[in-house]
């Protein structure tokens, strides 16, 4: 094949590679996270909230809810939910404990405990394990 034929068979094999590719760059959905509205629409503003940090809630383990507790606990520092993460996956460690929620805005944290089997020391001690300490603000 000589030179003018090979770079005439490159240029159309190029100009169709890049007509594939915008054609699907053209189709492809928006990632998660971005809008094409205007920053001042109702969608856009949706969209912020539901980015915003809100409740976490899971069940470690079932325990006796006749003798369960929950302790409520302001934590220092809370920065994501790999954090409350984390916290949950110290907590489970412990064992007895049931259900935990956590509130990433206000980063306080309820656990449901049982009081014969667990203390309020150990649950203190697992969130400074995982490097997330805090202090009990109430019994509920």
């Amino acid at each position: 094949m000589d030179t003018r034929k090979r770079t005439v068979f490159f240029f159309v094999l190029f100009t169709v590679f890049a007509a594939i590719v915008y054609s699907a760059y053209q189709q492809a959905p928006p990632k998660a996270g971005t809008s094409t509205c205007d920053p001042d629409c109702e969608e856009h503003e949706q969209a912020n909230e539901q980015d915003k940090p809100g409740v976490l809630e899971g069940k470690i383990e079932q325990i006796d809810q006749k003798t369960a507790t929950v302790i409520a606990i302001q934590l220092e520092e809370l920065s994501s939910k790999d954090c409350a993460n984390q916290i949950a996956n110290y907590l489970a460690q412990l064992g007895n404990i049931g259900i935990i929620k956590c509130d990433m805005a206000t980063k306080r944290f309820e656990v449901q405990y049982n009081p014969d089997k667990v203390s309020k020391d150990q649950i203190l001690k697992a969130f400074a394990e995982a490097k997330h300490p805090g202090k009990i603000i109430s019994e509920l």
